[in-house]
């Protein structure tokens, strides 16, 4: 298990009492607009080197569902630093944010027995095609006896259209809830993709003994206070 250091409290709350997705934004922190509907933030928190944000332009709730624009903008964003792109249904999923986005970090940066499985399993399954398919399944033990759907994805030819991906992408993502009778907002979740794989985890709460534990906990990653 790799621990990763939070921000000071005081800190974290300060930036959820107001939108820090929308302008003006402190020194730093924008990168760049994807269009008209997202854009590309750093996280000032980061936990790790290389940690972004895909965030939509205008506020919607992080619960809302994901778009086709959330899957092109994150899977491009993933693919531009070998990473694995996260999402935090809401709080009890562990985000702090209420504005949608998604985050993405470097995998040269993230590096957990999990991972290495999650990689390896997908390594030997067949690509999902249409929807979830049995042996498209990606099983690890460290995941038994949890709520907890992957699927090995499809290979993506660079030359190929990043649009067609991304529907493809979110048809995934819709089998992978479907699978763990998820599809209602009701349901907390932790997303979690890379290029050879999906993940969904079902959420029931968001910590344990003062830790608090979001999508990259699933990956094998815990944010504490302290050692």
């Amino acid at each position: 298990m790799q621990l990763l250091e939070l921000p000071p409290k005081k800190e974290r709350e300060k930036a959820i009492n107001r939108d820090v997705f929308l302008p003006p934004f402190e020194a730093g922190i924008f990168i760049m607009n994807f269009g008209s509907t997202h854009r590309l933030l750093f996280n000032k928190y980061m936990v790790l080197p290389e940690h972004v944000l895909v965030v939509t332009t205008e506020s919607e709730p992080q619960y809302a569902e994901l778009s086709e624009g959330d899957f092109y903008y994150g899977f491009l964003t993933l693919s531009a630093i070998n990473g694995l792109c996260f999402y935090n249904s809401d709080r009890t999923a562990g985000s702090s944010q209420l504005h949608k986005h998604l985050q993405v970090v470097s995998l040269n940066s993230l590096k957990t027995q999990i991972l290495e499985a999650l990689d390896e399993a997908a390594g030997e399954a067949k690509p999902a095609v249409e929807g979830y398919f049995q042996d498209s399944a990606v099983e690890i033990p460290q995941f038994e006896g949890y709520k907890v759907a992957c699927v090995r994805l499809r290979a993506f030819d660079p030359n190929s259209n990043l649009k067609k991906q991304a529907q493809y992408l979110k048809q995934v993502y819709h089998s992978l809830k479907a699978r763990l009778d998820a599809d209602g907002q009701e349901k907390s979740f932790n997303l979690l993709f890379t290029k050879d794989w999906m993940l969904v985890a079902l959420r029931k709460q968001e910590n344990l003994f003062g830790a608090s534990f979001n999508a990259l906990s699933v990956a094998g990653s815990l944010l504490a206070k302290d050692s």
